[in-house]
């Protein structure tokens, strides 16, 4: 398992301007599950969701299919959505 972002695919760097994918702990009484996409490079991202949601969320990915997205059947959560933590 990769330990962070860098690790995932090589090649891919996090200057790269794309959809990055951020994931909530399954225990998450508001969120698990879900997941929220972002697009943009990935410190930017990054910082949006701390902006938004502190350090409750708890994975980060450069696609879909290394979130888990299909595989765990998790539910994308749009960034205006309410009921955030």
């Amino acid at each position: 398992m990769a330990s962070n972002v860098y690790d995932i695919k090589p090649g891919w760097s996090p200057d790269d301007v794309r959809d990055w994918y951020f994931t909530f702990g399954v225990g998450d009484e508001d969120n698990g599950g879900r997941y929220v996409v972002l697009h943009g490079r990935y410190e930017a991202c990054r910082a949006q969701m701390f902006a938004r949601f502190g350090s409750a969320w708890a994975f980060s990915y450069p696609s879909a299919e290394d979130a888990g997205v299909e595989r765990w059947g998790l539910t994308r959560l749009d960034i205006d959505e309410e009921g955030s933590p």
